[in-house]
């Protein structure tokens, strides 16, 4: 029997100011044509799978201090493509390629598929309100897109909300609108689906998972981030119960699977919450400042609340950052000195092996316990070969199955850094030498591209109508939801990635080492016939 049968059924829904002038902008010619060899399987030559140039790459400068930023569309379905905006110091136009070209691999199982895209600035801007500032100015230069052909979303360094108001305010209509008047067919439909969506966004899924005599939580857990926590966790999930069957149908099919998660922010917090109310032991977690573990699991819930209550009385332009950490709330209320590590004393400690691997996540790699499961879900590119060999000496000592669930966009990358601690991205020779030395060691890779799609998920099922149920019972406002359509809501939003990753499951070998092979010819496949 495949897994996708004895998984059950398929998933369905029971229910059913003054503005500055807009900077000058410059075409960037695309590179030639690549040509990408996955690997082999079974002694037999994969197909290559051509790593075309994007349809386009439009630079921008912005006139009013030294950000540069990029607009790479990599291709268009039905006449658009998607893809947030981010913001960071590090900012390139290649690793704004890369990722356009991963978000055509997501948008291939949406409900209407539609063309990859991204948006990344470098910007080394430190005050809040002159990075908002950047990030107004490069969305006014880009109306045309936004109006017609490009949807876009908040992405690192940026937030959905922001990026929302500042569209709508630009052109009068949401960040999806593009996306709204292509699947709804009528401008009356679209201009309701893009009048709601702020108000789907907001609804909070903090109780989703939660047992049914268990408290309500202290802190919220907005629908357009948990749906990317949540769509990994059953990712996660899936893969799991193909290696282990005996998990199926279990109250808590995670009980005792030991995960460890790399960033604090929308993704890892997501994680951390719906895999542990599965049963899951999250050993470890770090963020930007620090590094918090315990063999015998965290307890997620009292840290994200703590984190809730300090972030709630901070000033609103610092929340968005506030939000994304968690050591400094619970360093000091939570754990013993000995099971917190700091940035600063790793990169103190071990100056040389910083250089190769980012402190914080070699020493989770070489000192967290016998994890199954591990979750980079925060920077691109910090996965190298080096990383993989720690992993396999440290974190997955004495643990099995071994999973990499792919919680960011753009994970391997090169040994070593930029210089500002930044990672240098692959070359096809370090991506064939990281996926050899993990199946080397029996560790299962579930690819970016259908792990965390949960939010373009969410988009999507807004403007095909899946999500009508939600906003019907609330004419107007944020609506309520009870614990049972938090759940429902949720699945909605998860039921294709779990569906796709255990399509690519039934293609595998009993031992799923295969997976990322199996997933890359099937979106190949997929992408030929959009």
């Amino acid at each position: 029997m495949s897994s996708s049968a004895q998984q059950g059924p398929a998933w369905t829904n029971p229910r059913a100011t003054v503005r500055p002038q807009p900077a000058p902008v410059k075409q960037i010619p695309p590179k030639k044509i690549a040509v990408r060899t996955i690997g082999t399987v079974d002694d037999v030559q994969l197909p290559l799978l051509p790593v075309a140039p994007p349809l386009s790459c439009t630079e921008w400068r912005d006139p009013m201090s030294s950000a540069v930023g990029w607009l790479v569309v990599d291709r268009r379905v039905n006449g658009i493509s998607g893809g947030g905006t981010f913001l960071w110091h590090g900012a390139t136009a290649e690793e704004t390629r890369g990722i356009a070209r991963t978000m055509s691999k997501k948008f291939a199982i949406c409900p209407k598929p539609i063309g990859g895209a991204k948006a990344g600035i470098r910007c080394d801007l430190k005050d809040p309100v002159e990075r908002r500032a950047v990030l107004r100015r490069f969305l006014q230069s880009m109306r045309s897109e936004l109006k017609e052909r490009w949807v876009t979303a908040g992405d690192f360094g940026t937030s959905d909300a922001f990026i929302d108001q500042t569209i709508r305010e630009l052109t009068g209509n949401s960040m999806q609108w593009a996306l709204y008047r292509q699947t709804a067919g009528d401008e009356a439909k679209a201009l309701r689906l893009s009048a709601r969506a702020p108000d789907l966004y907001r609804v909070n899924m903090s109780e989703a998972l939660l047992d049914a005599d268990a408290r309500r939580p202290e802190f919220e857990m907005p629908f357009v981030e948990a749906a990317v926590g949540f769509g990994i966790v059953q990712s996660t999930l899936a893969t799991y119960t193909k290696l282990e069957p005996r998990r199926i149908g279990l109250e808590k099919p995670l009980e005792g699977v030991r995960i460890a998660v790399a960033g604090a922010g929308a993704v890892g917090t997501g994680v951390m919450l719906y895999a542990s109310r599965l049963g899951a032991q999250i050993i470890a977690v770090s963020d930007g400042e620090g590094l918090l573990f315990d063999s015998r699991g965290l307890d997620v819930e009292r840290m994200l609340r703590l984190r809730a209550r300090f972030v709630s009385r901070l000033p609103e332009e610092q929340r968005l950052h506030a939000g994304k950490l968690l050591f400094k709330y619970v360093a000091n209320s939570c754990y013993a000195p000995e099971r917190l590590v700091t940035r600063a004393s790793l990169e103190a400690e071990s100056p040389e092996l910083s250089r190769f691997v980012e402190p914080l996540l070699s020493h989770m790699l070489r000192n967290a316990e016998a994890a199954n499961v591990f979750v980079p879900a925060a920077s691109r590119y910090h996965w190298n070969v080096m990383a993989a060999e720690m992993a396999t000496q440290g974190l997955w000592k004495c643990a099995a199955p071994r999973l990499l669930v792919a919680g960011a966009n753009n994970v391997f990358g090169a040994p070593g850094d930029d210089g500002n601690g930044v990672g240098l991205p692959p070359a096809e020779a370090d991506s064939t030498e990281i996926l050899k030395r993990m199946c080397e060691q029996g560790v299962v890779h579930v690819p970016d591209f259908r792990a965390n799609g949960g939010t373009a998920q969410l988009f999507h099922c807004h403007a095909a109508g899946e999500l009508d149920w939600i906003l019907d019972g609330a004419p107007t406002g944020v609506p309520v939801l009870s614990r049972e359509d938090q759940n429902l809501a949720l699945h909605a939003t998860s039921h294709r990635i779990r569906k796709a990753v255990l399509e690519d499951l039934d293609l595998c070998d009993p031992d799923c080492l295969d997976l990322p092979h199996r997933a890359e010819i099937r979106v190949a496949k997929q992408l030929a016939d959009l």
